[in-house]
């Protein structure tokens, strides 16, 4: 699912002639939900310095790993109901 949002995202980018750090500064009003929250506050410190996700490849790289992560968590959920 994560890969048909991005390359859906990347697609109408391209159509539109959007450049990459447009992208990045409009992708959350693509999302909804923890992932708009999550990948909000991965934009920020604690202390309001920008955090690991400054830029159009961190934001990838980002939502890669984040549904990496929830598969990862789902498969030992269903192993620990067996």
């Amino acid at each position: 699912m994560i890969f048909h949002f991005l390359e859906r995202l990347a697609s109408m980018a391209d159509d539109l002639s959007i450049n990459e750090r447009i992208l990045f500064v409009i992708q959350p009003k693509f999302l909804e939900g923890s992932a708009r929250v999550s990948f909000e506050s991965a934009k920020t410190t604690d202390n309001g310095f920008a955090g690991p996700v400054n830029d159009w490849p961190s934001a990838v790289n980002f939502f890669l790993k984040r549904s990496a992560t929830m598969k990862t968590s789902r498969k030992h959920k269903m192993r620990s109901k067996l």
